[in-house]
């Protein structure tokens, strides 16, 4: 494990990742696609969650946490659209 986040292109045999992102400056632990397919929601060990744009490369939303952030989470719940589970088994909506 390492800082980076990588989206894999599976169509090409040339051009394995698609792009690379260096937002977290620790190890990410978990990684998922949104609904839409246009933003990857990231957390990690430098105990931050992350909301990247996959198209435009940058950060849309941070939110951080005084512990590693292990797994996150899309819901179809509203106004909450996100979840994260921490350490401590400390579960937040965001």
């Amino acid at each position: 494990m390492d800082h980076t986040l990588c989206i894999w292109n599976v169509w090409s045999r040339s051009q394995k990742t698609a792009h690379t992102f260096r937002f977290h400056s620790a190890a990410v632990k978990d990684a998922r696609w949104s609904p839409h397919g246009f933003t990857v929601l990231s957390c990690g060990y430098d105990c931050s969650s992350r909301l990247i744009d996959v198209e435009k490369g940058i950060q849309t939303q941070i939110s951080q946490e005084d512990q590693a952030v292990l797994v996150v989470k899309f819901t179809e719940f509203k106004p909450l659209p996100f979840w994260r589970l921490s350490w401590k088994n400390k579960i937040m909506g965001y």
